[in-house]
């Protein structure tokens, strides 16, 4: 756990030194150094502008040998976010984790995913369907959520 304290550490330091485009007010909760909160903006150019999405970051007692599990608080209609907000993105799935990720790494690939969903790995197929078999239906019902859930 000495290990996971000092690395997840390192990359607070470095996500309140370097900010990201796209990623604001990153706090620990509680002062929890293995809990984050923050904000995640949707990308201009998408259904998710003007955006504020909140998240929670937590890191697992075996970090970096163990992903951490990233939650939108904030609802969302995009096909690789579950009803509870969570996530499906290659990056964080077991199999592909890589201890070497960095956590800039993480909210640059959820970003990327904001601005281009991936119909093909969804969380809630029938959002995916609308991505893919009904395109302008799907960013009306994403911008009507923007404006419902994440710009007050």
């Amino acid at each position: 756990m000495a290990q996971a304290t000092k690395r997840i550490t390192a990359e607070y330091t470095l996500i309140s030194k370097e900010r990201i485009n796209g990623v604001s007010e990153v706090e620990l909760v509680d002062d929890n150094i293995f809990e984050w909160a923050g904000y995640i903006h949707g990308p201009q150019g998408t259904p998710y502008e003007d955006g504020r999405f909140r998240f929670r970051l937590a890191y697992p007692d075996n970090f970096p040998f163990k992903a951490p599990a990233f939650q939108l608080k904030t609802p969302i209609y995009h096909p690789n976010f579950d009803p509870e907000g969570n996530i499906c993105i290659g990056l964080l799935k077991s199999e592909s984790w890589k201890p070497t990720t960095r956590v800039t790494q993480i909210f640059q690939a959820i970003l990327q995913l904001l601005a281009e969903p991936n119909p093909d790995d969804p969380l809630d197929a029938s959002i995916a369907n609308d991505y893919s078999n009904n395109r302008s239906d799907f960013i009306k019902t994403a911008k009507d959520s923007v404006y419902k859930h994440a710009t007050h």
